[in-house]
């Protein structure tokens, strides 16, 4: 773990040539917090010069379950969340459950202090009913990272404008997964109000750093242009 993480750390200081000021890790497959995993990411990312966002997951277990687990806790108050150089997310799906078994995971993080990133609007995995989910019980929050967020509809971009969240688009990987169109023409049209923030995603399934943060808005333009008919 602390190998992989820290030739990841290394491979992407070549994003700061293309303007990348901090790269998020989203780790959606820690399922320890000692030195086999979370401790061993932290200390990768803390030994290269750069700034990073350790977006800590478990995708085998529950959110409800992990986020508030003692260990967990511990891990989060051993990060701290007032380092510069390394913040914390959590990061969970929302299913669209009307019971709604991601709550937990969101008092957690409410309480702990880590703001929430979450696959929102990908095709066939998460859409509008767990972003209606996250606002009627109060967890959209200016903090919240909603990456992807390719099939939503237009209320689910205003709910998300209106609570002041982050939509993280990686066209490469929307496009090349199946993920849905990349949403940045949806995100900048009239009345949406979210401002999209491009997404570099690992360089061993997509191309360098400059091009993928190119292609949101070289999307953006050819979508409006097909549109309008230009």
């Amino acid at each position: 773990m602390h190998a992989g993480n820290l030739l990841a750390a290394i491979e992407a200081i070549e994003a700061i040539d293309a303007g990348v000021t901090t790269v998020v890790d989203r780790s959606h497959g820690l399922q320890t917090v000692d030195d086999a995993d979370a401790d061993a990411a932290v200390d990768a990312r803390r030994s290269v010069p750069g700034r990073f966002v350790l977006a800590y997951g478990n995708i085998q277990q529950p959110p409800a379950e992990w986020s508030t687990a003692p260990e967990f806790r511990d891990f989060v108050r051993r990060c701290g969340t007032d380092d510069d150089m390394l913040g914390l997310q959590l990061a969970f799906d929302v299913t669209g459950d009307p019971a709604f078994p991601e709550r937990p995971a969101f008092e957690a993080a409410r309480e702990l202090g880590p703001a929430v990133t979450t696959h929102a609007g990908v095709w066939g995995a998460t859409g509008d009913d767990g972003i209606k989910l996250m606002h009627d019980h109060g967890f959209m929050t200016p903090g919240t990272v909603y990456v992807h967020a390719a099939s939503l509809s237009a209320d689910s971009y205003h709910r998300i404008a209106a609570t002041g969240g982050s939509v993280s688009v990686s066209t490469e990987s929307e496009q090349s997964a199946g993920q849905g169109y990349p949403p940045t023409w949806a995100l900048r049209a009239p009345l949406a109000g979210v401002l999209p923030a491009a997404q570099p995603v690992r360089p061993c399934r997509v191309p360098g750093p400059a091009r993928r943060l190119d292609n949101p808005y070289t999307y953006t333009e050819y979508r409006s242009s097909s549109t309008h008919g230009g």
